[in-house]
């Protein structure tokens, strides 16, 4: 997922050559999302953006909390991003793990699940210095890896059934519920 993330408005845009804002990240409960991250500003002609590396020094931080406990522990983290490329080549790579026993548990049975996610920039300090807010939702997973096959249906009865006979004749016989053959077809000639 590439994420456009534009400091000086602390806002986050659709792409480079895109003003058009994102206003909320939907995801779905235990994905790893791999992401690029782009910090972008504005260029002059207000016509797009042009990415730009952090500051020397400066992390990348992503977390997420429930709106209503913004004090408390977080459900998503992830603070070590990958730089690739430089100047206005550069983006950051991280994958954003949503399998987390706080998210698991915090969402419960709730779907979808609304959190508010932060994406900042942290000094050589730890000091935040710039930081922006984007709204989160996370969907329920439907495939949680203890999925079993379906137990087949059965078969409406009577049932209809082909069939060679020893003779090599195609054939054709109604079955009950019990598999019992309640009258046999056989085309004219073939042996009884």
């Amino acid at each position: 997922m590439d994420i456009y993330w534009d400091i000086q408005n602390h806002e986050f845009v659709k792409e480079l050559g895109n003003s058009q804002t994102v206003q909320r990240f939907d995801w779905y409960l235990r994905d790893q999302v791999p992401v690029c991250l782009y910090i972008v500003t504005p260029d002059s002609d207000d016509q797009g953006y042009t990415a730009q590396e952090a500051p020397a020094g400066f992390s990348v931080k992503f977390t997420a909390k429930h709106s209503g406990s913004l004090a408390g522990t977080a459900l998503v983290f992830q603070g070590t991003w990958a730089k690739t490329g430089s100047g206005s080549d550069a983006y950051y790579e991280a994958t954003i793990d949503l399998n987390t026993a706080e998210l698991i548990a915090a969402a419960g049975t709730t779907d979808p699940y609304d959190i508010y996610g932060e994406f900042t920039l942290q000094d050589a300090n730890g000091d935040h210095r710039d930081s922006t807010r984007i709204d989160v939702r996370i969907y329920q997973d439907v495939l949680r890896g203890t999925e079993d096959t379906p137990t087949s249906a059965t078969a409406p009865w009577p049932y209809v059934q082909w069939y060679t006979d020893a003779n090599g004749y195609k054939c054709c016989r109604i079955l009950n519920e019990d598999g019992q053959t309640l009258l046999d077809l056989k085309p004219p000639g073939a042996p009884t």
